[in-house]
């Protein structure tokens, strides 16, 4: 689609012009900021002390769905009846909405499960066995790190009776680190602006995440206080089977003696050759299968084809004999994050070919001011976002250059970890996957690929832990609920630059508030080592310094092998995505080579089988007609399950014990 004059005469594509578009109510953003910053200041508990189910933990948060169930079903409803003029239309809801979902992650693994406990691990786990002080010593910066004693163990072991919380010691650290964060977030904000037209107007994404939001936010008709999707008998049958499904299974927790409805389960391999593929797990997710309902045959095909093909390919690994050395990052085969690797450069190499005239014009406006190019209607101008996405990545290569000491490796890194958002952001926007990361770490294979040298340790050793913060888990990262949040103003005619300065106010305040209550929770409860989450406080933030202290022993040597299986990914991607282009009868997406050997598609590729099987029958036997008629009824499974997670979370909140219906 051609870029369109800017004139008052030509009618918008994608609903009404900027200027004709709703702004954000005051009232609305006060209510978006409180919500907001009072759902990240419970996250840490309800996710870490609790272990219920996450309050976001992907990218479609319960948090933000049940604020807007609420406000719909209760708040909306009441003012329709006794006060119709005060009433939240669906622009005012969808602004909520979004302000929530762009938050959510940050005190979980968008952010704080990471941050915080990276910077205070060390002091507390180096040793005299381990000599990480006499491997590690200086190279080290000291700005990065909590090392004052009390501190260190108080946050492991609890504070005893009247200490106070030492706030003070952390300010300098987080500050450091924030920096980069600032970066980060500045980037991903001027990316994503980057991206939206491209995806929402050219290429014309369905964007599966917004759509049971859109159906909630909906006007109902002037004589109902409910729209038709709410008061659809078929959401509601959904709703209900899987309230009594997750009742059962979490009273389970409380009295054993209560049947368990099985929904996951597993076959494992004990004979060769099959015992290479070691074996496969089943896991049942209505909210999957409600979600895969909505995507093309060839998406959900391709999630359970490829899963699927990387088992076959680690029994013919085993069967041959070859060598299946496992990364540090993800735990899968080293080739097997080589080949993600080329594949996600592959296919971020495309997205930019293909799109070159689309960026050639963001970046002619920024720099030239051409008149032809319209940009009134973007959430802002394309000045501001090549400032913002230029400036946010200047930002962190500096950051990491001045810290790690090596300009090239931080360019290598903030670039291709670009190329890791833009991916992951395809995939959520265009594919509907809520729960994914990625499945290399882009130190560990510019590593493998080049080999190591002890002068190359301490800029592995701070690009590596960057990564551990920043890009170690991307369930929940930011750039895929921008966009959708900029999806979501085209149907409601919210003004996108209104909605913007509100999440641009949202995400410093939620910032500092998920910061607070992540500090705080350890040392309030006990410490970190009494928290039922080993991995956030204990596995994961001593990553690096294990890998780099094994580099420090056997370092790893350049091999041609490595080499080809990342060259491989990508000529493989790039050769799908040419196929999917010029010939029609390919009906393999791309989107599942990418993420076949990680742990997220372990969990869900069962129920994108069962959502495509499904839908795959009702196509064949009843048609588009039935189709749509049944529509409401899937839709339904995701609300189901945004229900259940709530009540039981409450539920949690009060007994002090959780239930988990979603990956944790």
């Amino acid at each position: 689609m051609a870029d369109l004059p800017d004139s008052p005469r030509h009618h918008h594509p994608f609903g009404l012009r900027a200027e004709q578009r709703e702004h954000i109510w005051p009232a609305v953003l006060a209510i978006g900021l409180l919500a907001s910053t009072a759902l990240v200041a419970i996250t840490p508990i309800n996710d870490y002390l609790i272990m219920n189910t996450y309050i976001a933990g992907n990218h479609f948060p319960i948090g933000a769905f049940a604020v807007l169930l609420l406000l719909t079903l209760a708040v909306n409803t009441t003012l329709r009846k006794f006060a119709s003029r005060l009433a939240l239309s669906p622009a005012q809801l969808a602004a909520i909405w979004a302000l929530i979902l762009v938050t959510s992650g940050i005190p979980s693994s968008g952010m704080m499960r990471y941050f915080v406990p990276n910077m205070i691990a060390y002091h507390y786990y180096a040793s005299a066995e381990n000599k990480w002080d006499e491997l590690f010593g200086p190279s080290i910066p000291e700005p990065l790190l909590i090392s004052e004693p009390t501190a260190v163990t108080t946050f492991y072991e609890g504070l005893p009776p009247g200490m106070s919380l030492p706030w003070h010691v952390w300010l300098k650290p987080a500050a450091v680190w924030g920096i980069y964060a600032l970066g980060l977030y500045a980037m991903m904000i001027g990316l994503s602006v980057m991206l939206r037209r491209r995806w929402v107007e050219q290429e014309r994404f369905i964007f599966p995440l917004v759509q049971v939001p859109l159906e909630v936010a909906n006007a109902p008709p002037a004589d109902r206080l409910l729209n038709d999707f709410l008061r659809n008998r078929l959401v509601w049958l959904a709703v209900g089977i899987l309230l009594v499904v997750h009742s059962l299974r979490a009273l389970h927790t409380y009295y054993p003696a209560v049947p368990l409805i099985p929904m996951h389960s597993a076959v494992l391999f004990k004979e060769r050759p099959l015992s290479w593929a070691g074996g496969l797990w089943f896991y049942i997710y209505p909210m999957m299968i409600g979600f895969a309902y909505l995507l093309s045959s060839e998406v959900c095909f391709s999630l359970w084809f490829f899963r699927l093909f990387y088992r076959f390919q680690l029994v013919i690994m085993g069967v041959l004999g070859l060598p299946s050395v496992r990364s540090v990052t993800f735990g899968n085969p080293k080739w097997a994050a080589l080949q993600a690797a080329g594949g996600t450069m592959g296919l971020a190499l495309w997205f930019v070919g293909a799109a070159r005239e689309h960026f050639g014009n963001i970046f002619r406006k920024a720099f030239t001011g051409d008149d032809s190019i319209r940009d009134s209607d973007e959430p802002v101008g394309y000045r501001a976002t090549v400032i913002l996405f230029l400036g946010g990545s200047i930002v962190m290569v500096g950051w990491l250059a001045y810290f790690g000491g090596s300009l090239p490796m931080a360019l290598v890194n903030v670039i291709v970890g670009i190329m890791v958002y833009i991916t992951l952001a395809w995939m959520v926007t265009q594919a509907g996957l809520i729960y994914l990361e990625a499945a290399f770490s882009t130190t560990e294979i510019a590593a493998t690929l080049t080999g190591t040298n002890s002068g190359r340790l301490q800029s592995l050793l701070v690009n590596f832990w960057n990564e551990q913060i920043f890009r170690r888990d991307l369930r929940e990262y930011i750039l895929p609920s921008l966009l959708n949040a900029h999806k979501i103003c085209d149907p409601v005619n919210l003004n996108r630059s209104s909605l913007l300065t509100g999440l641009i106010a949202a995400i410093p305040l939620t910032f500092v508030a998920s910061l607070i209550s992540f500090i705080w929770l350890p040392y309030a409860r006990g410490g970190a080592l009494a928290l039922p989450n080993p991995w956030t406080y204990q596995t994961e933030p001593l990553h690096h310094f294990k890998w780099i202290a094994s580099l420090s022993v056997t370092p790893l040597n350049f091999s041609g092998m490595n080499v080809a299986h990342c060259v491989g990914g990508l000529l493989l991607m790039v050769s799908m995505m040419w196929m999917r282009t010029h010939l029609s009868w390919f009906a393999l997406h791309p989107i599942g080579f990418l993420v076949s050997s990680g742990y997220p598609l372990s969990r869900i590729w069962f129920s994108a089988f069962l959502g495509w099987l499904i839908k795959g029958g009702i196509m064949r036997w009843g048609g588009y007609r039935l189709y749509r008629s049944l529509r409401s009824l899937f839709l339904g499974l995701i609300v189901g399950d945004c229900l259940s997670a709530v009540i039981w979370i409450v539920v949690g909140f009060v007994t002090k014990t959780g239930y988990q219906l979603l990956p944790g």
